[in-house]
């Protein structure tokens, strides 16, 4: 009786911890940094030069623009999920840490 009972806590510690390894393995997110320059770049390919910037008064995720070809007066937005998806695949996503903090985007894979 106690070696059947021993035998049967081994089994279930062994089924537990297989369980725990098994998720822990399969849920592994890696998120890297986004390059504004290179969304301008890929999204208006047309354009010779770009000049990623933050609009004035704009100091949070959304601030985020380029200028295409010197020109000073229109600015363009960037769609950071594209870009993320452009330079990782096609389940990569955008995602921030800080909404109030421009430099806090991320791409997650």
């Amino acid at each position: 009786m106690k070696k059947t009972i021993i035998a049967i806590a081994l089994t279930i510690t062994m089924f537990l911890g297989s369980v725990f390894i098994n998720t822990q393995s399969t849920s592994a997110i890696t998120k890297v940094g986004v390059s504004m320059y290179n969304a301008c770049k890929y999204q208006y390919p047309a354009a010779h030069h770009w000049e990623v910037f933050i609009k004035p008064g704009q100091y949070n995720v959304h601030g985020w623009a380029c200028h295409l070809n010197y020109i000073q007066s229109g600015s363009v937005q960037l769609n950071v999920y594209q870009e993320c998806r452009r330079a990782y695949g096609s389940k990569a996503t955008a995602g921030y840490d800080d909404y109030n903090n421009p430099y806090s985007w991320y791409c997650a894979y």
